[in-house]
């Protein structure tokens, strides 16, 4: 009758002997070799406490928890990957503090490069202080630069770019006279502090009305662009 789980002394006093110690299994466990009073050779091994047990129930208690162990791996893995991803999106579409850039859809490692030079070209065209519709700006940057395309869209983010640090300009705007009301022109203005006119932060919303009819806007030669 088993009468486990029990020390080594207290098995001893009931008649059990111990006959030697055999080599580690691979679960890890050591495993001690007893015979029981019936005269019956068993493996044993002990537990954290000291007290001895069947080494098949510690074989079997071992495997389920490296089975378990095993389930969570591809698990943590895939976490742990998210995470990484995750962080790594962050930082690229993080502002850049050297440009400014930013944006869900911005990847400094895909666009840094590309938005750089154009904001570089926008400035030194802009440089003048000469008042310009988005139509002339993007007409003189394309003949500049042939052959590079400038979209009006991306031209109107790098006025407000040139606003923000590391630059600090003030970009005026206002309606072009003689016109319909549809068409705007912009300037720069070099070497200003941010709060050297109250002209140098113009509102957003009306910039987001702007793009949304970016074909209206310079209508006459603007042209359709990709």
């Amino acid at each position: 009758m088993m009468i486990l789980p029990m020390r080594i002394a207290e098995l001893e006093a009931v008649g059990w002997t111990r006959t030697g110690d055999g080599n580690r299994c691979a679960c890890g466990a050591w495993v001690s070799w007893f015979l029981n009073p019936q005269r019956q050779a068993l493996a044993l091994s002990a537990l954290d406490d000291g007290r001895m047990v069947p080494h098949r129930s510690v074989c079997a208690a071992r495997a389920h928890v490296g089975q378990k162990r095993a389930a969570r791996r591809p698990r943590q893995a895939a976490l742990f990957a998210g995470s990484r991803a995750r962080a790594a999106a962050a930082s690229e579409s993080s502002p850049d503090p050297r440009t400014h850039f930013s944006g869900a859809a911005y990847s400094a490692k895909r666009d840094g490069a590309r938005l750089s030079t154009q904001i570089e070209r926008v400035y030194s065209l802009m440089a003048d202080g000469r008042w310009r519709t988005l139509a002339e700006a993007v007409s003189e940057l394309e003949a500049l630069y042939v052959p590079v395309k400038f979209p009006p869209v991306s031209i109107q983010s790098q006025f407000r770019n040139l606003k923000k640090p590391p630059r600090c300009h003030v970009v005026e705007m206002r309606r072009r006279a003689g016109t319909s009301g549809l068409i705007h022109e912009w300037r720069l203005v070099l070497h200003a502090s941010q709060a050297a006119s109250p002209r140098a932060n113009f509102h957003h919303e009306e910039d987001e009305g702007y793009e949304s009819n970016i074909a209206a806007v310079d209508g006459e030669g603007a042209g359709a662009r990709p």
